[in-house]
């Protein structure tokens, strides 16, 4: 077999990693002139799952990745570590890693919210707006509302957002006062009982 594909040279190289770590690797073997090949690592997990020793090791990779070498050349792809594919493949994980924080960030903003305002979904209809986040950094707790007026919050409002309806403010002490009531129900419920 070797001669037929060896092309005269002594080596085959069958690389398990040509994305990352392996690129640079595969870029210089290439560079040298050696045939380089691409074994898929499930392809190693097969071939060491199959053996008697089921052990993860360098060793026991590197013969599983040689006996699929052997067994597998033809159907093996030559081993094409383009910067453009890397490139992409990079951004790619890095926009999807960005993706995943911004729905982490919202996931926990979601829950510092609801500690202190469990019904703050029905104070704006748009959570991204001015008035919105003008709303919650000036009042990052409740008790701050508690002495306020509806001119009062309007005024503070409309900082943010100078069109704000006055029935935004009456909404949003409502439903602050309407948790207030609800706690002290519960507490005084809890106290008679």
């Amino acid at each position: 077999m070797a001669p037929k594909y060896t092309k005269g040279q002594n080596v085959i190289f069958g690389l398990e990693d040509v994305s990352f770590y392996g690129r640079s690797f595969a870029k210089f073997l290439i560079q040298q002139d050696f045939i380089v090949k691409e074994v898929n690592s499930s392809y190693t997990k097969k071939k060491r799952k199959s053996g008697t020793n089921r052990n993860k090791t360098d060793e026991i990779d590197a013969l599983a990745i040689c006996k699929n070498l052997i067994t597998e050349y033809e159907n093996l792809p030559f081993a094409n570590p383009k910067d453009i594919y890397w490139t992409i493949k990079q951004t790619l994980s890095i926009r999807n890693n960005y993706v995943q924080m911004m729905a982490n960030i919202k996931v926990s903003l979601h829950n510092l919210l609801v500690h202190n305002y469990p019904n703050y979904k029905s104070f704006f209809k748009d959570f991204d707006s001015k008035t919105s986040r003008g709303f919650f950094a000036t009042f990052p707790n409740p008790d701050l509302l508690m002495d306020m007026d509806k001119d009062e919050l309007l005024n503070v409002l409309k900082q943010f957002n100078k069109s704000t309806p006055t029935k935004k403010a009456e909404e949003i002490l409502e439903r602050f006062l309407d948790r207030i009531v609800s706690a002290l129900s519960i507490l005084l419920s809890a106290f008679s009982e």
